[in-house]
């Protein structure tokens, strides 16, 4: 049993660390399925888009262009939400590039980074963060739209180190919930209640209440209002 678990242990971290050749090689482009779209180039850019930004939260060269660096307490990036989020199926994607090993990071003195946060309760959110306990790549997704609470909590294991651009994705919809690092699919849970109850905004880079900073550069967020498959080189 105990060789079984580390073969295991092994194939996930694998995973975490493989692929970076298939992420996209320029920015993101808006197409029938987008809901939103932001390149992190500039301030004036995510003013456009409504967007709010927070503490210190600044904007520095990302993967393609500019990224915006959410840090400290109180950095944070928040949008509208109405019209962004399919609640039956939908992609979240997005670069990232980790400011510290994430290897670092030590349970329980360090809190969960956030990429990002949508939460209107405890029964209804969805939040996409690394969890410091046992060192995952997380989308945990709740909703009472059935009439009780359901959740799914697809995770994967990542050894991210400083400065190493990755690409991650969750997807919603037709029965389950998957988690994508680096152009493969490394996580699925069946789920089928999809998103519940949605609040005003989302949040990038921290918890709803700007707790929980990413330490991370963040660039090309793009949602969607499908589910992508990212192990097919059309959905690219």
């Amino acid at each position: 049993m105990k060789n079984t678990a580390l073969a295991i242990l092994a194939a996930c971290v694998l995973v975490t660390g493989a692929w970076a050749a298939s992420v996209p090689e320029k920015e993101y482009v808006k197409d029938s399925n987008t809901t939103f779209l932001c390149h992190f180039n500039s301030a004036e850019e995510v003013k456009a888009l409504s967007g709010i930004i927070g503490g210190e939260a600044k904007f520095v060269p990302g993967k393609f262009g500019m990224g915006v660096q959410i840090e400290k307490s109180k950095d944070s990036l928040k949008f509208p939400s109405a019209g962004v989020f399919n609640e039956s199926e939908g992609t979240i994607e997005m670069m990232v590039k980790s400011l510290v090993d994430l290897a670092e990071y030590k349970h329980p003195a360090d809190s969960h980074p956030y990429l990002l946060h949508l939460f209107k309760n405890d029964n209804n959110w969805l939040g996409l963060f690394y969890n410091v306990h046992n060192r995952t790549i997380v989308a945990n997704i709740a909703s009472d739209k059935s009439g009780s609470k359901v959740s799914s909590y697809p995770q994967a294991l990542a050894t991210w180190k400083a400065g190493e651009w990755h690409h991650v994705a969750c997807t919603w919809g037709k029965g389950s919930t998957n988690l994508y690092i680096d152009g493969k699919i490394v996580a699925t849970q069946k789920y089928d209640a999809g998103i519940g109850v949605q609040p005003g905004n989302f949040t990038v880079g921290c918890t709803a209440w700007c707790s929980n900073p990413a330490k991370m550069v963040i660039d090309e967020l793009r949602i969607s209002n499908i589910m992508i498959d990212f192990n097919k080189a059309e959905d690219w």
